[in-house]
């Protein structure tokens, strides 16, 4: 009768101890993948580097990220971004700019307060994706289908020719100029990406004085947001550095960032005429 209690006892114990290890190897599971922040947004292959490790969301109040998604008003995010052709060696394939901005706008696709415009520059000028019908007249959207389509554009465009920094912010003040379902609330916030300094070459002043154009056109309802992503380079950084300081918006180098290329492009923007956020 004794052995037989001792038996029952000891499979107990198994039993009990069993179920403890299953429970901490979940635990254990459950904090390497299952945070807040991780991917849902399929598997194009581009979204899922942009939610992970270091750039998931930040759930403080006052963070950018939450920021932007407790915004009321309307939101006009403008993205200017770099078609030139160095980036066949720092962005091939486009997995970072097409990653960033597509894990972007997945993240805000819902909120029928955000619209978008997407312009990029290459060669001598700067193109329109989402338009009118002519790629020379910008406008901006809060229609899902344009900005999709504006991206799977970009994803099958070659990149080549010159860094024209001019034409794109022109193209830029131009999509503000031809943005004419506002109110007075309205926010627009350009996001501006770049791999290297404008070619043909631009002084600081001249680049300074792109900006404040840019500005002008919505005074005191647009902030300009800056993010290189090129090899290190100190004059091309604080060139874009300066652009942004100008501009009201935030800047990114990729090379100072603890996840480099990975970011959320929703982490490193301002809400123009609002205090600054935190990353």
């Amino acid at each position: 009768m004794k052995t037989k209690l001792s038996r029952l006892i000891s499979i107990r114990t198994l039993v009990i101890l069993s179920v403890a290890m299953g429970l901490g190897l979940f635990q254990n599971c459950s904090q390497a993948k299952f945070s807040a922040g991780a991917s849902d947004q399929g598997s194009n292959g581009y979204n899922d580097q942009w939610r992970d490790g270091l750039d998931q969301p930040n759930l403080n109040p006052g963070s950018c990220y939450n920021v932007l998604h407790q915004l009321a008003t309307d939101a006009k995010v403008v993205f200017v971004v770099d078609n030139s052709g160095s980036n066949t060696s720092t962005d091939p394939m486009k997995t970072m700019r097409a990653g960033s901005i597509e894990a972007f706008f997945n993240d805000f696709k819902s909120k029928q307060n955000f619209w978008y415009g997407f312009i990029t520059f290459k060669g001598v000028g700067a193109s329109a994706l989402i338009n009118n019908g002519n790629s020379s007249q910008p406008t901006i959207t809060n229609l899902l289908p344009p900005m999709q389509s504006a991206i799977a554009t970009f994803k099958a465009a070659a990149d080549n020719g010159n860094t024209p920094y001019k034409a794109a912010t022109d193209m830029a003040m131009l999509a503000l100029q031809n943005d004419t379902n506002v109110n007075a609330n309205t926010k627009w916030i350009v996001v501006f990406l770049s791999d290297g300094q404008p070619t043909p070459m631009r002084t600081d002043e001249q680049l300074k004085a792109d900006v404040e154009g840019l500005l002008a056109v919505k005074p005191g309802k647009v902030s300009f947001n800056t993010i290189y992503y090129g090899s290190a380079d100190l004059e091309a950084t604080e060139r874009l550095r300066m652009m942004a300081q100008v501009g009201g918006g935030k800047f990114l180098d990729t090379n100072a960032n603890p996840s480099g290329k990975s970011f959320l492009i929703s982490n490193v923007i301002n809400v123009p005429g609002m205090p600054a956020c935190q990353p």
